[in-house]
C-alpha cells in the first residue's frame, strides 16, 4: 500500500502520520531544508536586522536589572524602561508582523510540497513559494476573521455569565465563565485546525473556515485526540532534546563550542517537522471525506 492509499484509510493513526512524515522528509529533504533555513534563519534576520541596535539597547537595559543583587524598585524600573519601551514598540510590532506573514507563507509552501510529493507530482521549492505567495494574504485575512470569532465568543460568554456575576454578586458564575471560555477556545481551535491547509491545497478563501469545520464535523473527539497526542509527543521530544542539550553543554560544550548550536538546530528542525505531520493529517481527513485518485 503506497502513501496515497494509506491516507485514504479511515483507520490511519497518529503513528501512521509520523511514518509518512518521515518518508516525505527524506524524499524532500533539500526543499524542506531551504524552507527551514528561510523559516528560522533568514526571516528572523530580515525582520530584526533593521532594528538591531534598538533591540541590543533594550537587552542591555534589562540586563542591568538582572545583574543586581538587591530587589528592583518597581518605580525605578518604570522610569528607566518607559522611554526604551516606547522606542522598541514600533520595531517589535514590525518584526512580529513580518515574521507572522513569512511563517504563514512558508507553512503554506511546505504543505504544497508534501501533497505534490504524495501524489507523485513533485514540485520545486521555489515554484511552491510562487504558488502560495498570493495565498498568504488570504490566510492572514482568514486568521483575522477567526480572531474575531474568538472575540465574539468571549464577549458572548462575558455577557451571559461574567456581567451577571458582577451585578448579582455570584462569584461561582465567574468560575463557570472561565471553564466556558476554555471549552470554547479548545472547541474552536480544533474545528479551525485545517483552515490554512484548505487555503494552500484546496484554493479556498474565506470558505476555508467552513471547509475545516466540514472535515471535523462528526469526528471532533477523534480530531481532538489526535491533535492532543501529537502535541504531547512534540512536547516530550522537546523535553528530551533540551535535556540532551543541557548535558552536552555541561560535558562537551566547553571543549567543542559548535555542538550546542547544532543541537539547537536539530530541535528547531524537529519542531518544523510537525508542520509536515499536520499537513499529512489534513490530507488524511480530506481524502477520507473527499476521496481522490
Amino acid at each position: 500500500m503506497n502513501r496515497l492509499e494509506r491516507l485514504h484509510d479511515a483507520h490511519l493513526t497518529v503513528d501512521g502520520y509520523i511514518n509518512i512524515a518521515i518518508t516525505e522528509i527524506k524524499k524532500n529533504i533539500s526543499s524542506l531544508a531551504i524552507l527551514f533555513g528561510l523559516f528560522y534563519v533568514v526571516a528572523p534576520f530580515l525582520a530584526i536586522a533593521p532594528f538591531f541596535e534598538t533591540f541590543v539597547e533594550f537587552a542591555d537595559a534589562i540586563s542591568v536589572f538582572s545583574d543586581r543583587s538587591t530587589p528592583v524598585d518597581p518605580e525605578e524600573l518604570q522610569v528607566i524602561l518607559e522611554p526604551i519601551l516606547s522606542l522598541i514598540a514600533l520595531p517589535a510590532t514590525v518584526a512580529f508582523i513580518v515574521l507572522s506573514i513569512t511563517f504563514t507563507w512558508l507553512s503554506l509552501a511546505t504543505a504544497v510540497i508534501i501533497e505534490r510529493s504524495i501524489r507523485g507530482k513533485p514540485i520545486n521549492v521555489f515554484n511552491a513559494l510562487g504558488i502560495t505567495l498570493l495565498k498568504t494574504p488570504v490566510a492572514i485575512i482568514v486568521g483575522l476573521i477567526t480572531s474575531v470569532l474568538f472575540a465574539l465568543g468571549f464577549l458572548l460568554i462575558s455577557a451571559v455569565l461574567i456581567i451577571p456575576s458582577a451585578l448579582l454578586d455570584i462569584p461561582f458564575l465567574i468560575f463557570i465563565a472561565v471553564l466556558a471560555m476554555i471549552a470554547f477556545t479548545v472547541y474552536l481551535n480544533v474545528c479551525l485546525t485545517f483552515t490554512n491547509y484548505a487555503i494552500a491545497l484546496r484554493d479556498r478563501s474565506v470558505d476555508a473556515i467552513s471547509y475545516s469545520f466540514s472535515l471535523v464535523r462528526g469526528q471532533w473527539r477523534k480530531t481532538f485526540g489526535k491533535l492532543g497526542l501529537l502535541i504531547l509527543i512534540g512536547f516530550g521530544i522537546s523535553v528530551l532534546v533540551n535535556v540532551a542539550s543541557s548535558v552536552i553543554d555541561l560535558v562537551i560544550a566547553p571543549f567543542i563550542s559548535i555542538v550546542s548550536p547544532i543541537v539547537s538546530l536539530i530541535a528547531l528542525f524537529i519542531a518544523y517537522a510537525w508542520t509536515v505531520i499536520y499537513a499529512i493529517m489534513f490530507l488524511h481527513f480530506d481524502y477520507v471525506r473527499n476521496p481522490v485518485i
